[in-house]
């Protein structure tokens, strides 16, 4: 049965959004005491009142406020209800690959000698449910500007809470001068093991500012947004990801500035020379400041002169270790150890990959990386419409990010890729205006 209001959805849909950032700020900001079962009810209860549509947008806001929330038991409920006002629109397609991935996991655990965290493989196998059918659904039933907008305005509200966190606990500037890095808000934040709280590693908060960035800024490019709000929330993006000083950051933030001068060309032809302008200031703009925050300069010279610079960080050594064990494994080599507990099986090498292609290939084998790259090529080329080379680019970034990173686990991640196909989803409409 269908309970949702028919009329006044966008208004139950901004209500969801105020209120349960309303709640995430008092509880992480204000230290007001609001558990589980209230983020539980705040997310579940009006999203059965939604529309199809509204509710899939309020999915799009929740993906980067993941790490605040109990997502184990919010994203269930909201797959449930979302195939409930719309059960037959998970493509074939999507849905044969989602099983095929889920059955190449849990084909592993009959092997395994230790418990498994099956609270862990049911968020796993959400975030991968969420890919799947996202990138497979038809673009005409929902509005793909306002998914991405929709996910904008939750990393905004992410972003924006850990600056604020890590202010009234000492400030940024502190931070850096001590060589921290922004994003592990509960450390600096000394709250209790197990506290649920707005937190992020440095280098994933950095992988969410970058496809932020580019994805607002293609949409300016398209016309979708007005110069104003790409400017805002790109400032917000760019100054929270740059403090959480990832060498991966930087690299990809000056190649996202050279694929989108060299790929906007083709969008922006059909616009002013003034909206090219302005663009080229903006990201001028934004190099400068950061090259010219002296705090912000030394924190990133000082982790590009480290020792650990020529390991990239240990990647290169741990790449090399997961490599030889693969090897001397065969069995593993073809079919994997699994995503979710590869660290249990592999637990001889301490720390995890930091490489995405080879996370899939440690997971899944030979034969599961081969598949993930034919969906992959498969699922950019029903998505993207020749013409438009500026929507690739979130999608190349994240593509190039998760190479000294992870994709899998943990699978929030998955979450960039899929705001990524739905930016290149863009390509197929040269029409609509901000």
């Amino acid at each position: 049965m269908d309970f949702s209001i028919k009329k006044n959805n966008s208004i139950v849909l901004v209500a969801s959004v105020i209120l349960m950032t309303a709640a995430l700020f008092a509880r992480d900001l204000y230290g007001a005491s609001i558990g589980r079962t209230m983020f539980i009810a705040l997310s579940v209860l009006p999203a059965v009142v939604m529309n199809y549509q509204s509710l899939v947008y309020y999915i799009f806001f929740l993906f980067s406020l993941t790490s605040g929330l109990p997502g184990n038991y919010i994203f269930p409920l909201l797959i449930i209800t979302l195939m409930a006002k719309r059960p037959n629109s998970f493509n074939r397609d999507g849905l044969v690959c989602f099983a095929i991935v889920v059955l190449m996991e849990l084909m592993h655990y009959v092997t395994y000698s230790f418990p498994v965290s099956w609270s862990s493989t049911v968020g796993y196998f959400c975030d991968l449910f969420f890919l799947f059918y996202f990138v497979t659904l038809k673009e005409e039933i929902v509005d793909i500007k306002r998914c991405i907008l929709y996910f904008c305005a939750g990393l905004a509200v992410f972003l924006f809470a850990i600056f604020y966190i890590t202010q009234i606990n000492g400030s940024f500037e502190m931070l850096l001068e001590e060589s921290g890095r922004i994003g592990y808000t509960k450390s600096i934040s000394g709250v209790e093991e197990g506290t649920m709280m707005l937190n992020a590693n440095p280098n994933g908060l950095g992988f969410f500012s970058i496809i932020g960035i580019a994805s607002i800024i293609v949409l300016y490019i398209k016309k979708k947004v007005n110069l104003w709000v790409m400017i805002g929330l790109a400032a917000l993006y760019v100054f929270v990801g740059a403090l959480g000083v990832s060498r991966t950051f930087l690299y990809a933030l000056i190649i996202m500035m050279v694929l989108l001068l060299l790929f906007a060309r083709s969008d922006l032809k059909r616009a002013t020379f003034g909206r090219y302008f302005l663009l080229f200031v903006a990201i001028i703009a934004g190099v400068y400041i950061l090259t010219n925050t002296s705090l912000l300069y030394n924190a990133y010279n000082s982790r590009l002169t480290a020792e650990s610079m020529d390991t990239l960080g240990s990647r290169t050594t741990v790449f090399a270790d997961y490599n030889s064990y693969l090897f001397n494994h065969p069995l593993y080599l073809l079919f994997g150890t699994g995503a979710v507990h590869y660290g249990s099986v592999i637990s001889e090498i301490n720390l995890s990959t930091h490489n995405g292609l080879q996370q899939v290939l440690v997971s899944y084998g030979v034969i599961g990386l081969l598949f993930f790259l034919y969906i992959t090529v498969k699922a950019v080329k029903v998505c993207y419409k020749k013409g438009s080379p500026v929507s690739l680019v979130p999608f190349l970034i994240a593509f190039l990010y998760v190479q000294t990173g992870q994709l899998l686990t943990p699978s929030y991640n998955l979450y960039l890729f899929v705001v990524s196909f739905y930016v290149i989803k863009l390509s197929r409409d040269f029409t609509s205006k901000a």
